[in-house]
This record gives C-alpha cells, structure tokens and sequence, in this order.
C-alpha cells in the first residue's frame, strides 16, 4: 500500500522582504482517500470547481464573480475536512496517525546575504524540496512504509532537486532515506485534492508570516500539528559544509541561477 505525499510551494514578497516556502503533506492511501472524498463533498457544496488559495482569496480567475464571505466559508469547510484528518499529538504521544504536513520557509533575503558567504548553499529551492521532501519519508518510515510517493506541483523547480538525488548512485549510498522515495510526478493542482491541500497550507504559512492569521481558518490551519524548518540568516550562514562538499561532489545537473 503506498504512502502519498503532496508539495507546493509559494514566494511573497511583502514591504521588500522577500519569503519561500515548501509544504508536503503526507499520509497513507486510505487517509487520502477518505479526505479526497470529504473535500468533493465540500467543493460541490459550495460549487467550487477546485481550490487554489491565491485566486479564491483575491478573487480571481475561476472565483471572480464570488463574494468573500462565500471564499471564507469555502475554504473554512476545506480546513474542517484537514482538520478531520490530520495526524494529533499530546506531547510525545500520537493520539492518531492522520495526514502530517512538513514545512520548510527559507527567508530570501537573508539566502543572498549568506550566499555571498557560503556559495555552494546553492537555490533556496533545493533547501526546501530536500527538507520538506525528508520530512514527509521520516514520517511514512514511522508509519512503517518502505514505499514513498512524492507529488509536486508543475511548472515548480522543486521536484528536479529530488529526480537529482534520485538518479545519482552516489546519492543514494549517501542519504539513508533517499530508497525509499520510489516514485515522482508532476500533477495538476486543478485534477490533485492533495495538492489542493498543500496549497492551502503553503498559502497560509507564507503569507500569514508577516501579516498574522485575520481569518479564523488561518488560525485553524495553523494550529494543525506539523513539522516546521524555518532558515533564517543565522541558520544559513552555518552549514554543514562537509555535507555540502559531499553533495557537491556528486555532480547532479545544474539548475537555473537562483534570482
């Protein structure tokens, strides 16, 4: 039986500072399932063709002719259906092994700067796709899967750093995790429930960073347990650089010059 993860990964840029982030959320197939079928129900109730946080929010595209309070309530059933699902702890015990969201956030302007120290850090892409990617396999070995499924959003420079990894013998030698992840695809928001929900968590953990929670959803989405990385200046400028030497000498193909 396989082990599902989803990401996406959102960029805001707000009063000229400048932030990324990469969620994965990660379950067993029939968690997935369950919530797939939750989230239809939701989006027929409000006659939503699917979610895309960003449009819905502003008003746009396939949500134009909506009104907020009818965007508000949408999304509120969809964060309803998460939380239905979602993995719960009490300090160190799991009350209930749901859907688990890991979610790396580098800061950009503070990657610049530590770039110009360390330029082997590379893209703030590959920290995010390698950390969250991590996260979600640690997740489904704890839950006793050997067999993990990465889903990426398309058109995202995310999921390459991980066909990287994957494709590279040497790689493989080296991370411990990387077997497991058996399989990657490229998949439409629009046709993916999965990423639809990671949307919605990369949406509200970016842009709620600077601005705080204003809806009430907001704060529900961000009270769902998860794991969270956040490279700030400090944590950049000092890396593993024997690790860094390690990766480097594996000779992956280059990506696009970070911007």
């Amino acid at each position: 039986m396989p082990f599902n993860c989803y990401f996406d990964g959102g960029r805001t840029q707000y009063q000229s500072r400048d932030r990324m982030t990469l969620v994965g959320v990660s379950g067993s197939d029939i968690i997935w399932k369950a919530l797939n079928s939750d989230w239809l129900s939701v989006l027929g109730k409000h006659g939503a063709p699917f979610l895309h946080t960003t449009d819905a929010v502003s008003r746009k595209k396939d949500f134009e002719d909506w009104e907020e309070v009818r965007v508000d309530a949408l999304i509120s059933d969809c964060v309803s259906v998460i939380e239905k699902h979602a993995s719960v702890r009490r300090g160190k015990d799991w009350l209930y092994h749901g859907l688990r969201p890991a979610a790396v956030t580098v800061s950009i302007d503070d990657f610049r700067r530590a770039l110009e120290l360390h330029p082997e850090l590379g893209h703030p892409e590959e920290i995010c796709a390698v950390h969250a990617t991590a996260g979600c396999q640690a997740y489904g070995l704890f839950r006793g899967y050997r067999k993990i499924h990465c889903f990426y959003d398309q058109n995202e420079k995310f999921r390459g750093y991980i066909e990287n990894r994957r494709e590279s013998k040497k790689a493989k030698e080296y991370i411990p995790l990387l077997p497991s992840c058996v399989h990657t695809e490229e998949g439409d928001m629009r046709d993916s429930i999965g990423l639809q929900a990671a949307d919605l968590f990369t949406w509200t953990i970016n842009r709620t960073y600077y601005e705080g929670p204003r809806q009430e959803w907001q704060r529900r989405l961000l009270a769902i347990d998860r794991d969270e990385e956040h490279f700030s200046y400090e944590r950049l400028c000092m890396p593993n650089l024997e690790r860094l030497a390690v990766t480097r000498s594996w000779d992956m193909p280059k990506r696009r010059p970070f911007k």
